[in-house]
């Protein structure tokens, strides 16, 4: 909201004035705060005991109104209108405190969910502006997700991933949300959510390169995991829910085989299943882009003059040296973006970390054809996903841009710049295709109207909807950052069950020896 204001009208230096200012308490007039910074503590015991129950605001942006008002950003996640008069702070708007790290709108209505570092997820109504639902958590969010029609048909199921490894299902009901299920399937932050599209899994991708897979329709019972050694940076499901793409951080992409009725008697770990993708050829067709964008930026040869007369061509043109190439190392980068198609092709973005790579989405085939790229975007595309209408791919690039375009066809496109650089940038279209919802790690959430497009009503009446109470009693949380993962708890209660049958095994041999030795006893005292 304030990224790009400018500071103005400042009454004193604003680290000592407002370091230490307090909503609603009235800041000392002396003209020296003292090193520490922070205002002097009001004389009143009444005026200490309510600035001691009061919250420390984070101020990071203060603009002067009319008179004695200001316009305060906390960095809590707040807006105020503050009155230094009358030392009154009136709330005007809430958000996340730091960045978002995911983002998804809803299939039915125009709602949106984002899902913040500062561990608060949210729901918003983009056309009224107005924030549904807040709910806060032990740790950061770091992956969102609003289930689609194969899974929940009234559109009311969110799921988050969280830092520590939960995962946690909401239920959208008429007075909020409510914790449907709260499971732990890793030990590190999950990156990456993605429902098979017929609706019967979820996988969940982490930082420590495990895919878990669960079972929705069972309520989300775990049917096991695969592990490789590079973090889960992007999944995508095929099309017909038989395979699961995996891009990951060391650069290699794997079609893993989902499991179908795993043996978990000893361990969720299963067999890594799967056919890994050939990256030579995309190494390749990026070096030329890369080329090409270098041979670009060169200043023309100046033109030589003919030579004199009685010069012999030839010699001059031996004389001539031609300038080194510069050699172009393409690094491995992160796979950032999978989709697949129905053709059975796929479409991927890598991070272009040369410096001088074009931002491209590369067609890739598994028969070893040569990927085709396609570029709109000026950095490296960190999201890429298909409308809920499927007639619109949308893409988000590191630079802050923003792009839709046609899934089919080379029609017409929108393409703009509403955010700052951002390493997690997000967009996603209505479910009418009439607003553009965007959001990344700037903090800022952004909303397009499409021109042309008529907003359609919500096919969700969410005053008709449950209560949280009528829904009956909520899942029991974790929040306890020791608590076990589904793996850890199957290992712990398998070495219980060991170390139980030992000791049970060595009571049993305890007390034959027992009656044994007083049998002997009975005989040696015949």
């Amino acid at each position: 909201l304030f990224r790009s204001a400018q500071m103005t009208s400042w009454q004193s230096d604003p680290k000592t004035l407002f370091a230490s200012w307090r909503h609603g308490v009235q800041p000392s007039t002396a003209k020296s705060p003292g090193p520490a910074g922070g205002c002097r503590k009001p004389a009143a015991a009444a005026g200490a005991a309510r600035a001691a129950a009061t919250r420390t605001a984070r101020i990071t942006h203060m603009i002067r109104g009319s008179g004695d008002e200001w316009v305060v950003q906390d960095a809590a996640g707040a807006l105020y209108v503050t009155n230094l008069e009358e030392t009154t702070s009136t709330p005007i708007l809430h958000f996340h405190a730091g960045g978002v790290g995911a983002l998804d709108i809803s299939p039915v209505a125009h709602a949106v969910l984002t899902a913040g570092a500062d561990g608060s997820v949210r729901t918003w109504d983009y056309v009224t502006k107005r924030a549904l639902t807040v709910n806060r958590f032990s740790a950061a969010a770091t992956s969102a997700c609003w289930a689609g029609s194969a899974v929940d048909t009234e559109g009311r199921t969110l799921v988050v991933g969280f830092a520590d490894g939960v995962l946690r299902v909401l239920l959208r009901c008429r007075d909020g949300v409510r914790l449907h299920k709260v499971l732990k399937p890793h030990g590190s932050a999950i990156s990456f959510l993605a429902y098979s599209p017929d609706g019967t899994r979820l996988a969940t991708g982490a930082a420590d390169g495990s895919v878990f897979f669960l079972n929705v329709k069972e309520e989300y019972a775990p049917l096991g995991f695969m592990q490789v050694d590079a973090a889960v940076t992007a999944m995508a499901w095929t099309v017909d829910s038989r395979g699961l793409l995996a891009g990951y951080a060391d650069g290699s992409v794997r079609e893993l085989d989902p499991p179908i009725d795993p043996d978990t008697s000893e361990t969720y770990r299963l067999e890594l299943e799967c056919r890994e993708f050939d990256m030579g050829p995309v190494d390749e067709a990026r070096k030329a882009l890369i080329k090409e964008a270098r041979d670009k930026l060169k200043p023309p040869k100046p033109e030589k003059p003919p030579p004199a007369e009685g010069e012999d061509p030839s010699l001059e043109a031996e004389e001539e040296e031609e300038e080194p190439e510069e050699e172009i190392v393409v690094s491995t980068g992160a796979v950032r973006c999978i989709f697949c198609n129905v053709d059975g092709s796929f479409l991927m973005t890598v991070d272009d970390d040369v410096g001088a790579g074009p931002g491209a989405v590369w067609r890739c085939e598994w028969d070893g054809a040569t990927p085709t790229p396609t570029t709109r975007h000026g950095g490296t595309v960190v999201d890429f996903t298909l409308a809920k209408s499927e007639k619109y791919y949308v893409s988000t690039a590191a630079d802050g841009s923003v792009c839709v375009v046609p899934s089919e066809g080379d029609g017409p496109y929108w393409q703009g710049r509403p955010h700052g650089a951002s390493r997690t940038l997000s967009a996603r279209l209505s479910f009418d295709d009439a607003f553009i919802v965007s959001a990344g790690e700037d903090g800022t959430l952004f909303v397009t109207k499409v021109a042309g497009a008529a907003a359609r009503d919500s096919m969700l009446n969410a005053s008709a909807l449950p209560t949280r109470e009528e829904e009956g009693k909520e899942a029991a949380d974790i929040t306890d950052p020791k608590h076990y993962s589904i793996e850890e708890a199957k290992q712990k209660d398998e070495s219980d069950a060991r170390e139980a049958a030992a000791n049970a095994k060595k009571k049993t041999v305890s007390e034959r020896v027992e009656d044994l030795r007083k049998k002997f006893a009975g005989i040696a005292e015949e």
